[in-house]
Parts: structure tokens; C-alpha cells; sequence
């Protein structure tokens, strides 16, 4: 707890810093909820944290995101609430944080100091309840697959595969099973495929118990993944030293692989590749769908990962750490893991991953952070632009306090307002927020005055003849700016600072004429071009613009916070760490 807490502090200390290369680095913390959200509830920031004895399988439903995890025993601390249920192994079902907004409460029992005895005076609060469903009847629940078409679980325990529905009660179950160490459900027909390990063989077993075929060969398969896209699977062939591609029907496809020992697998439903830990190797080894090596990274001692498909990065058990790698094999990150036995299981609705941790008795959820914001994920299409600006000191977001934290927020989806213009603006022609000059005590505009938050970037960019304000005097700090009044504004700041002056006598070498932005059909008498005609040509020269795929420009369409800092990086050049 206290790692992680130093973690969420460091997080903290970065995002209040001005202009800094955060794309340097990426952080891992444990999820952070939505202000709004924590402002609504008297929760704790420490929600998705935890701590189970022995927790074992992980699995989550990819539609509903609900985590189901094995323990031996739970004591839940979520909003100060704890949960127990002792001496047994279990099966939990787990909701996500937006299903678990309405259990907050008035108990008050540290999280950094459990102690399984304290329990919630309000008798309303029951562990079926919180945790949705446990069911204790288990050995020991070292493998668990969600089927997100109806919700049901598949767990492997020592000796036996067990089918719950949603609800926890048993569908089926088999005996058959040795040791089986990994399942996997293809989501398209419910089947689950299992790594039945000591008896060195893969079984396929249909949603409703029937086995479809056994197929034996294998020697210590110890991790199997299901692409359910195309309905084959890759199989961890662990004492043969190789990872194999099996067909729906069982039959191979593909052996081989330059492995020492391959420990887990876990297939890109997206592309077909496979990625492998090779424990002894101390290296992960991506596949295509082929079997040709794309990528090898160093880790030492790899023993779990998970892809997520919609992304295609892979998170890793390594050492003692959590690693995240980019599709193409770059470490983003790293922070504390398990440091013995641990799984890994993707949420695919929010991006994160959960992790178990046997040895140290957690259960985490982990969200990789690439920018200072809190909305900017890593996967945010205009993340390297917003970043940029924010190391050049041109944006700072908002910040929004929530009821343990404070977070800040950079809201993309904003529309751009004349007043925030100028501030983008200003601060890109003065090198960074710092070197904006205050401004004299003469205000140049009505509407405008010195006390106004935004008024010496309004009067700076004035100065710099890239505003002019309207005809009465007023600048309308709070109308939206649209996509014509973006390139005006844009046009000006990189003719600064003689501005629309040097743009009298410009002519586009290539002009791109968007039928929406034509070099005629305006004036008095119908031969004037659009009145941002030039404006629009000189950022498309300049590589600001390129227009919609539809070949308009679409000159009366709003800019939004995200696609603003898209065309500031464009047109003063920022670097993209």
C-alpha cells in the first residue's frame, strides 16, 4: 500500500508541474475515478485495491467489466467497507466502479491497516451484496474465463473444470482434469479450450459441457489462448519448448518457435498474433499469425501476460514487476508486481488490467497514464499533440478536486472559445505561459477588462496583430471558434508580428480550393473568395489543415479542445517527446 501510495503522489506532484517532457515516461497507477463522480460519494481513492489470501485466477467480463477472481479468503476494502469470508476458497464476482457507486457509507476503517476482524455497522451490507456473488465449494480456482455473451464463468482447479452462470451456481462440471493451468473461451460459440497440463493434453469442451475433442501431444502444456475471431487457438507447449497453432477442429496449423520455455500465451483477436513469455529465455516473443517472430523484448523471468485487443498492447508479468508494451514491443512502463505467482486478465471496456498478486495478497487494477490529464489516455487519438503542448506551457487544463484527490482534466471534447483562443495563441508566440507580458492598464476592448482572466493573452495577441475584435469596439471573449476563425487566427500568429498586414499579397502556390472555401463567388458582384479563403490556403500550405476525407473544409464546424492542440503543435512545430 504504502508503494502505491508513493506512486499516486508521484503522479500528483507531476501533473501540477509546468512545461515538462511527460511523454517521457509513463506512469502505472491504480485506477483513478472521474471527479464528478468521487464528489458524489464519500469514497476513498482506493477502490479497486483488494486484499484476498492467495488469490489465484483472474478473469473479466469484456462486455460488463466485471472482475471474477479465486481466493482463499477476501477482506474487500472499498470505501472503507471490509469484507470477509474466511478459510475457504472462492470464487468472487467483482462489479466495476460504475456499478458500485450507490454502496457508500458512513464505516471508517483505515484501508492501511486491515484487519479482518473490523466489519461495517450497518447490517444492510452483506458480502453476497458487494461482491455480487461468491460460491465456496472450490479446491483451488487457479484459472478462470468469462463468456461476456451471457456472463458465465469457467474456472480450472486441481482436478476439475467448473461452468457458473452469472450467478455463481454450477451449470457443469467435470473431473477428468489432472492439473489443468489455463482455460480460454472462445466468445463467439461459448466453447472453452483447456491446458489440461499433467495429463499433456488440450481439451475442447461446448457451453453446455460436451467434450468436442481431446487431442494429446503435448508435453506440460502449460497456458492456452483462444482467438475467438477466426476460432483457433495457440497452446504453450512448455517441456517442448515451443508454442503451437491449433485449428478449431484441433488439427495444427503451426509448431515451433525460438523458445526456452514458454509459459504463457495470449493471442491479438485484432491481427492473430500471439505473444509469449519465455521464462528462462527472460524474454517475451511476439508472433504473427504465422509464427514468424515480429519482436523479441528482454524481461527477466516473464510468467503471465494478457493483449488487449483493441490496442494491441501487452501487459507482462515480469520479475517483480507489471511491464506495459506498445504493439511493437516498446516498454511504456513498469511498476511493483508480484513477486511470485500472479495472472493477468484485461478490462476491455475501460482499458485497464487487473493483477494477482498470490504472495502479497492483492488484487490490483491498474490503468496505464500517458499524459498529465486525466481524460487523455494512451489511446486518445490527439494524445502526442496534447502533451506536446503541454510541455511547451500552452495548456494547463482544469483542475477539478474531488473528495481524496485532485485531478486534472483537459475535456478534448470542449468547443474552443475566443477568449481560450487567444490564449493558445499568445502563449505559442511568447515561448510558454511565463513569458506573456502582463499588459498596460488600457484595456483595448470593451468587453475586456483588466481584471478578466484572460486579458493580457487577449491584449498580447492584439499586440501582435493576430486579433482585431469587431466593429463596436467588442472582442466576444465567450463565442465558439469556428474552423474559418481558427486559420484566420492561425494564419496571423505565424505571420507575427505584422499579421493580416503580411497576408495582403499572398497568393497558394497549389491551392487545395475546398468547394466550401472557394477563391470566388463572393462580394458585391460575386468574384471575392471566401473570406477566409486565404487564411485557410495558408495554413494548408503550411501543413496546419488538410481538411475532412469528403474534400470540403467545413469552415463553419466548431474546433474542440483536442483538435486545437493538434493544429497549435502543427503550426509553431512542437516537438513530440
Amino acid at each position: 500500500m504504502l508503494q502505491r501510495t508513493l506512486l499516486l503522489g508521484l503522479v500528483g506532484v507531476l501533473s501540477l508541474l509546468p512545461a515538462f517532457a511527460w511523454a517521457a515516461f509513463e506512469t502505472i497507477e491504480a485506477v483513478q475515478l472521474s471527479p464528478g463522480w468521487l464528489s458524489e460519494c464519500n469514497c476513498t481513492i482506493d477502490v479497486t485495491y483488494l486484499y484476498a489470501e492467495r488469490p489465484a485466477g483472474v478473469g473479466v467480463n469484456a462486455s460488463n467489466g466485471h472482475l471474477w477472481f479465486g481466493a482463499f479468503s477476501v477482506l474487500c476494502c472499498d470505501w472503507y467497507y471490509w469484507y470477509g469470508d474466511i478459510g475457504d476458497w472462492v470464487v468472487v464476482d467483482f462489479p466495476p466502479f460504475w456499478e458500485r457507486w450507490g454502496w457508500c457509507g458512513p464505516c471508517k476503517v483505515p484501508c492501511e491497516f486491515p484487519d479482518p476482524t473490523d466489519r461495517c455497522d450497518d447490517p444492510g451490507y452483506a458480502l453476497s451484496h458487494f461482491l455480487s456473488h461468491t460460491y465456496t465449494e472450490f479446491r483451488r480456482p487457479g484459472a478462470i474465463a468469462v463468456d461476456p455473451r451471457d456472463g458465465s464463468v469457467w474456472v480450472a482447479e486441481p482436478g476439475q473444470i467448473l461452468h457458473l452462470d452469472r450467478w455463481g451456481d454450477v451449470i457443469w462440471y467435470g473431473i477428468d482434469y489432472v492439473n489443468p493451468r489455463s482455460i480460454s473461451v472462445n466468445t463467439t460459440d461459448g466453447s472453452c479450450w483447456v491446458a489440461n497440463t499433467d495429463n499433456h493434453e488440450v481439451v475442447r469442451i461446448s457451453s453446455g459441457g460436451s467434450v468436442l475433442w481431446r487431442i494429446g501431444g503435448f508435453n506440460l502444456p502449460t497456458s492456452i489462448s483462444v482467438n475467438s475471431a477466426d476460432g483457433t487457438a495457440w497452446v504453450a507447449d512448455n517441456a517442448n519448448a515451443q508454442v503451437v497453432h491449433l485449428a478449431a477442429d484441433g488439427s495444427e496449423l503451426w509448431r515451433g518457435g525460438d523458445l526456452v520455455y514458454p509459459l504463457a500465451v495470449s493471442v491479438n483477436s485484432a491481427d492473430g498474433s500471439c505473444w509469449v513469455a519465455d521464462k528462462h529465455a527472460d524474454a517475451v516473443v511476439h508472433l504473427d499469425s504465422e509464427g514468424t517472430e515480429l519482436h523479441r523484448v528482454s524481461l527477466t523471468t516473464p510468467r503471465a501476460l494478457a493483449v488487449n485487443p483493441k490496442h494491441g498492447d501487452c501487459w507482462v508479468i515480469s520479475g517483480s514487476q507489471v511491464v506495459h508494451l506498445d504493439p511493437d514491443g516498446t516498454m511504456r512502463a513498469g511498476t511493483i508486481g508480484p513477486s511470485g505467482e500472479g495472472q493477468l486478465a484485461v478490462s476491455l471496456p475501460d482499458d485497464t488490467v487487473w493483477v494477482s498478486d498470490e504472495d502479497g495478497g492483492t488484487v490490483i487494477q491498474l490503468a496505464p497514464v500517458c499524459s498529465p490529464f486525466s481524460d487523455i489516455g494512451c489511446w486518445h487519438w490527439a494524445l502526442h499533440e496534447i502533451v506536446a503542448c503541454y510541455d511547451a506551457d500552452l495548456v494547463r487544463g482544469y483542475q477539478e478536486v474531488g473528495e481524496y484527490t485532485t485531478y486534472y482534466a483537459y475535456h478534448p471534447g470542449y468547443i474552443v472559445t475566443r477568449d481560450q483562443m487567444a490564449v493558445y495563441i499568445a502563449r505559442a508566440l511568447a515561448g510558454g505561459d511565463a513569458f506573456v507580458p502582463e499588459g498596460d492598464y488600457s484595456p483595448t476592448f470593451t468587453d475586456v477588462w483588466y481584471s478578466y482572466w484572460a486579458y493580457k493573452y487577449i491584449e498580447y495577441a492584439h499586440d501582435q496583430n493576430v486579433v482585431k475584435g469587431y466593429g463596436d469596439g467588442s472582442y466576444n471573449p465567450y463565442e465558439a471558434v469556428n474552423r474559418a476563425q481558427m486559420a484566420v487566427y492561425v494564419a496571423r500568429s505565424l505571420e507575427a508580428p505584422t499579421g493580416e498586414a503580411a497576408l495582403a499579397d499572398y497568393v497558394p502556390a497549389d491551392p487545395r480550393n475546398f468547394p466550401d472555401v472557394p477563391n470566388t463567388g463572393y462580394g458585391d458582384d460575386g468574384t471575392e473568395p471566401f473570406w477566409a479563403y486565404k487564411h485557410v490556403e495558408y495554413c494548408v500550405e503550411n501543413g496546419v489543415v488538410q481538411g475532412y476525407v469528403d474534400g470540403h473544409y467545413h469552415p463553419d464546424v466548431p474546433v474542440t479542445r483536442d483538435q486545437m492542440a493538434v493544429y497549435i503543435r502543427r503550426a509553431f512545430k512542437l516537438p513530440i517527446s
